[in-house]
């Protein structure tokens, strides 16, 4: 009788248990409704949320003074002027003005414009809306793009009729604007960001080499260098999570059928993947310019003081950190040779694989000319 008794309670224990945990269940639907009702947050809020957490005073938001510039309709028609007197190419050699005297008129008559430009690009942070529909937000690529290659024909123009510092300002500019957009935690921000910066870096790499620059000039250039890479490895938690607030407010498929949503997340999926690779090579290949434009300066510095480049790059490691001699795509040395009066500088590129720089690899050359004197220019395309 006693072991029937202890069997029926037993048997009991389970439904017990199982009743409690459907009891809860029923319990944490309404719970959760209500919780979302009363503590919910759209991806806008959550955005807004963020962007306030961010903020810094108007007076110190590089942002701020973008907007207001860049918002003055005399301001973009003369961005307008300048972008359609502008070469149709993306080549930019040294230019005297005797030899186009109207590129010169264009650019004294607009000397404030880029004067403005420069200034702006001094101040240290920047922090622009994560507000999609905001004016600036819309705009600001296209118009750094164009203020990008203004300044890499006006700098030529100062190369040319020997204005060092003046062609230094404004690619330093560059660079400073590129951190900027590199300071957001936004990938669209990023990504104009790395080919402003790489624009910039190759006009110091040019500028580096040419016969007049004095080691003040050299050693500024390096300060500021050294410090654009400061943004790369910025809050990666945070970037992924405004990044992906911004996905789910742009999605053109969030009004699809549950179906077809599920189609096309399948269906992009190698795509995606793809990007973030291209992404992922595109950082790598930055943080390696830095490097090796930090590299180029520390040569010419050397061969200012020695009147002649250092046998190898052992020569000039004292003067780097450690880490800057490592090539960030394939985490191994740059390659270095002499030739003739100067020298060849290249990556071996992502496959690391030494194919004395030919153009049919993927070897990329920072600097191989036969003399110390820069004699071309070739500016990338921002919008590569």
């Amino acid at each position: 009788m006693v072991a029937n008794t202890e069997n029926a309670e037993y048997s009991k224990k389970p439904k017990k248990y199982f009743l409690l945990a459907i009891s809860i269940c029923l319990a944490f639907i309404p719970c959760s409704i209500l919780f979302k009702t009363i503590f919910y947050k759209s991806p806008e809020e959550q955005l807004a949320a963020i962007e306030a957490s961010l903020a810094i005073p108007n007076s110190e938001n590089a942002a701020i003074y973008y907007n207001a510039f860049l918002t003055d309709s005399n301001n973009i028609a003369i961005l307008n002027n300048l972008k359609s007197y502008l070469p149709a190419i993306t080549n930019y050699t040294p230019w005297q003005s005797d030899n186009d005297p109207n590129g010169s008129v264009m650019l004294r008559k607009y000397n404030l414009f880029i004067k403005n430009i420069v200034e702006i690009s001094k101040i240290p942070e920047a922090r622009f809306s994560f507000n999609i529909n905001d004016f600036l937000s819309n705009r600001i690529y296209s118009y750094l793009r164009n203020i990008t290659v203004i300044l890499s024909w006006a700098g030529a123009n100062d190369i040319g009729d020997g204005r060092i510092d003046e062609a230094i300002n404004k690619f330093i500019s560059q660079v400073l604007i590129a951190g900027h957009l590199n300071q957001q935690p936004m990938r669209i921000y990023k990504q104009v960001g790395i080919g402003i910066e790489s624009v910039g870096l190759k006009n110091i790499r040019d500028i580096t080499m040419y016969k007049d620059i004095t080691e003040e000039q050299l050693l500024l250039l390096d300060k500021i260098i050294s410090n654009t890479q400061n943004f790369i490895g910025q809050d990666k938690k945070l970037e992924d999570k405004v990044n992906s607030l911004h996905k789910t407010i742009t999605d053109p498929t969030k009004n699809y059928p549950f179906i077809s949503r599920i189609k096309v997340f399948f269906t992009s999926y190698f795509s995606r993947r793809q990007n973030e690779k291209i992404w992922k090579e595109n950082t790598f290949r930055l943080i390696s310019l830095q490097r090796a434009s930090r590299i180029m300066i520390a040569l010419r510095l050397y061969q200012k003081q020695n009147s002649k480049w250092p046998e190898t790059l052992d020569e000039i490691k004292s003067s780097l950190s450690p880490e800057n001699f490592t090539d960030e795509m394939n985490n191994s040395s740059f390659v270095y040779r002499l030739s003739g009066d100067s020298f060849v500088l290249y990556s071996k590129g992502p496959d690391n694989i030494d194919n004395n720089h030919q153009k049919s690899s993927d070897d990329i050359v920072y600097w191989f000319h036969a003399e110390t004197q820069v004699t071309e220019k070739q500016t990338a395309d921002p919008n590569e």
